[in-house]
């Protein structure tokens, strides 16, 4: 089959058009033009359409990106004051943290609030396994109190720990009597200081 020139193409149609009456040739013309139409949008408009879409969220999320960096550019003194004041906040923060080897120093300062306090310490535990997976920047060191102490003497040691030079947190408490003492109470405390890694 010989393949047909764009001329010879555009002859046989004119010939084909020429042959039917005027409605036949509108008919025909006005379905070459939706044909023509219906291809054009979905060979062309529609894809375009389509990807346009798809990217609008991520050129809005461009945009407010955009707008968010000309903003911090424009108060680049201001967030640069604002991080220094927070380095001075968090060098301030972390002197109540435990660094390197304090854990004896820990031990002592405690020994040191429960004797101010009249709280007699009968031990003082690790707990093995508790946040042990922690390994991030700031790590919590875990431990149990038992002591003996009256309310009011329990009272002012938690406030001493509350208001100490360390930070500690108390997690658990537990309060029993004392059947030896009845004016003094067996307590177990859950405290966590924390550690600078």
């Amino acid at each position: 089959m010989k393949s047909l020139s764009v001329k010879a193409i555009k002859d046989k149609a004119i010939d084909f058009l020429s042959a039917r009456n005027t409605r036949e040739r509108a008919l025909i013309v006005v379905l070459a033009l939706v044909v023509l139409v219906a291809a054009d949008f979905l060979l062309i408009i529609r894809p375009i359409v389509g990807t346009l879409f798809d990217a609008a969220p991520e050129i809005s999320s461009l945009k407010a990106e955009v707008r968010s960096l000309r903003d911090d550019q424009k108060n680049k003194a201001l967030i640069a004051k604002q991080f220094s004041e927070m380095g001075d906040t968090l060098a301030e923060r972390e002197q109540f943290l435990i660094v390197g080897g304090q854990d004896q120093q820990l031990l002592e300062s405690l020994s040191s609030m429960a004797r101010e306090s009249n709280v007699k310490i009968v031990s003082i535990n690790p707990i093995q396994g508790k946040d042990a997976a922690d390994t991030s920047y700031y790590s919590p060191v875990p431990f149990s109190v038992n002591a003996q102490a009256g309310t009011h003497d329990l009272g002012a040691f938690l406030s001493r720990l509350e208001a100490g030079k360390t930070f500690f947190r108390v997690s658990n408490l537990r309060i029993m009597p004392n059947g030896l003492n009845p004016e003094k109470h067996n307590i177990e405390i859950e405290v966590q200081a924390y550690r600078k890694a």
